[in-house]
């Protein structure tokens, strides 16, 4: 605008062309300016949100790795519990006693770990689900 009203003295003639392209010229620096402090302001709000993406990739791993955790815990439970519910069923079978049943003419108390040992290695009974899943028995 300052050159447009200096030009005026010296070519009267283009004095408007002058105001008018000079308007413009102003108005496209202020929309530039605009343009510039929207950018910036998006360009933060895109580092916002990929730093939250970042935070709920981190948390999506963490619940995955929590989930086949309980996935396989609840697996071996499950294992568990059929060998535990076979045990009790071999333990109840032989009603020699209330707290004790003889095999080979051994005495075996019923307390699981005893009959767990003995239901084992017993040549007599053969355990199936022992011979498949020999990490769930009990160690004694």
């Amino acid at each position: 605008m300052e050159e447009a009203t200096r030009a005026k003295d010296t070519c009267p003639n283009y004095f408007e062309e002058n105001l008018i392209v000079a308007s413009q010229l102003q108005s496209s620096r202020d929309e530039v300016s605009s343009l510039s402090a929207q950018l910036l302001k998006e360009k933060d709000e895109s580092a916002r949100l990929l730093r939250e993406i970042l935070v709920l990739d981190r948390m999506k791993a963490h619940f995955e790795k929590e989930r086949s955790t309980v996935f396989r815990d609840a697996c071996n439970l499950y294992k568990r519990g059929i060998i535990e519910l076979q045990l009790s069923v071999f333990m109840n079978e032989h009603d020699n006693e209330y707290n004790s049943f003889t095999c080979d003419g051994v005495v075996h108390q019923k307390t699981f770990s005893e009959a767990m040992h003995h239901w084992c290695e017993c040549r007599h009974h053969t355990v199936e689900i022992l011979k498949s899943h020999k990490e769930d028995k009990i160690n004694l």
